[in-house]
């Protein structure tokens, strides 16, 4: 999906009976019209990015002009959770969801980015 310009796809994809990932933030709350397609959404974890820039300024270490760069390992990106098909989704699948993850953040699976 495509941020906000993803919520007609959404809404197409309920129209057609098919299941949807959400993007940037968790589109369970943003959608409600679409939570029951919603297998989960990747989430842009700005919180989190900012809140590691306020406690750097408060501890002083603050880079300035540098480029946060939000990955699995440091929580800038991450995946909502299940919510209301928590209990449809097999547990071998998410715990390859999770294996994945686990793989990325550890380097033993490359996603092609950053790009040399």
């Amino acid at each position: 999906m495509a941020g906000r310009t993803g919520n007609g796809a959404l809404a197409a994809a309920k129209e057609r009976g098919k299941w949807g990932i959400g993007v940037d933030v968790d589109q369970y709350y943003t959608l409600p019209n679409q939570r029951d397609i919603l297998l989960t959404s990747c989430l842009k974890r700005v919180d989190n990015a900012v809140f590691e820039l306020v406690e750097q300024t408060l501890l002083g270490s603050f880079p300035g002009g540098g480029i946060y760069v939000g990955t699995l390992a440091n929580g800038g990106v991450g995946l909502a959770p299940y919510h209301d098909l928590a209990g449809q989704i097999p547990n071998e699948l998410d715990q390859g969801v999770q294996a994945v993850i686990a793989g990325i953040i550890a380097g033993e699976i490359d996603t092609g980015w950053p790009v040399p």
